[in-house]
């Protein structure tokens, strides 16, 4: 290892396919690992699914539980024995202990980087006294203040924080080159599940968990094929009992033909662009990835509007949102007049080169990283 690289440590609970993970994960493939050097703790202490990625990249995974009595001397020995210079955390609100024992280690740079709008942990009076005391730990020692969108730095931190200097605001990057030529016919979905040719694909990528609302997407989707010939596909990591309760749902609304469950998928940008339309009814985000994905690949979306969405909407035609109270049956004609708008312009001919225009690829969000690392160094 080179003495002038700089020594990046990202905090993360566990390596699995999580947006926020593989959005980290596309800038380790777009900055000089001559300049920069790579960590990742997982602060669980167990392996995720992305360690061997990570090795095979160049970064380096180290591993510190912090349910542990020793885990503040643990982490602090880990920060000097691997001479890191930067500790970028992504825990939300515990980013406040963790930049606080940086500071202790001598760790000139500090981050705090919020990836959501909320926690989505509910909880009485103690609960929010730790929340309190986290963000006054994160304001004492965080010396940037980074949020994959405005909106989730300001619900997290307070409006005031937009005033702070050290608030910096980088959008989530997509690596245009991994989505791939034409999809093999035999291999797609059309095939695979023998739809009709006139017959539309909905998709949904996202782990199923309440956050997401698919009961909301459910009920959706029941009222769209009233209206026509439509497919819905499920990507992400079941969990329960939000799974459960998704089948009860496809169940008593007898379209569990129509609905299907892929599970954890590698290959999503294939899976989109066999799509007509993704509906992202969820109750927070920071910056859905999976919905630029889908921009990125051609597909309309229809959201709920909450801050982010809302957010990404002023740079795309083809993202639309409604609030979530608004009926299951206004969401089905908003979705079915959207994959026709869609259609009518072409938008899956040009989709590519409309986004590489935007803030969001990830080579404008690699060289707003370097830029902010340089800075921050000096």
């Amino acid at each position: 290892m080179a003495n002038n690289q700089i020594n990046i440590l990202h905090i993360f609970s566990k390596m699995n396919r999580g947006g926020a993970e593989l959005r980290t994960i596309d800038l380790l493939d777009k900055i000089d690992l001559d300049a920069y050097s790579f960590y990742f703790c997982a602060l669980s202490g167990q392996r995720g699914e992305l360690d061997d990625l990570i090795a095979g990249m160049g970064g380096q995974m180290t591993y510190c539980k912090f349910r542990s009595i020793t885990f503040p001397y643990r982490f602090i020995k880990l920060l000097k024995q691997h001479r890191i210079h930067v500790v970028h955390s992504n825990m939300y609100y515990f980013s406040g202990l963790i930049l606080m024992l940086a500071k202790i280690a001598g760790i000139k740079v500090r981050i705090a980087h919020f990836r959501t709008t909320d926690s989505g942990k509910k909880g009485g009076r103690l609960q929010r006294y730790k929340y309190n005391l986290m963000k006054s730990l994160i304001n004492r020692y965080a010396t940037i203040i980074l949020g994959v969108s405005r909106s989730s730095i300001v619900s997290s931190m307070g409006k005031d924080i937009v005033n702070d200097k050290r608030t910096e605001v980088i959008y989530n990057g997509i690596d245009l080159n991994k989505i791939n030529g034409p999809v093999d016919e035999e291999k797609s979905l059309r095939s695979k599940y023998r739809l009709g040719e006139d017959s539309k694909i909905v998709i949904h990528i996202g782990r199923l968990v309440e956050a997401k609302n698919h009961i909301k997407l459910i009920k959706v989707f029941k009222e769209m094929v009233r209206k026509g010939d439509y497919y819905l596909f499920l990507v992400g990591k079941e969990n329960e009992p939000t799974a459960g309760l998704i089948r009860e749902k496809i169940e008593e609304y007898a379209i569990r033909d129509r609905v299907f469950f892929l599970g954890v998928q590698s290959n999503v940008y294939e899976l989109l662009q066999q799509a007509d339309l993704m509906i992202y009814p969820s109750i927070r985000e920071g910056l859905p990835g999976a919905v630029l994905e889908a921009l990125a690949c051609g597909v309309p979306v229809l959201g709920s509007s909450i801050d982010p969405i809302v957010e990404l909407a002023s740079y795309f035609k083809v993202l639309k949102y409604l609030p979530l109270e608004a009926n299951d049956e206004l969401w089905a004609s908003e979705a079915v007049g959207l994959i026709g708008e869609s259609e009518r312009m072409s938008f899956k001919d040009h989709a590519y080169e409309e986004f590489r225009n935007t803030p969001f690829t990830i080579d404008k969000a690699a060289e707003q990283y370097v830029q902010l690392m340089d800075k921050a160094m000096k």
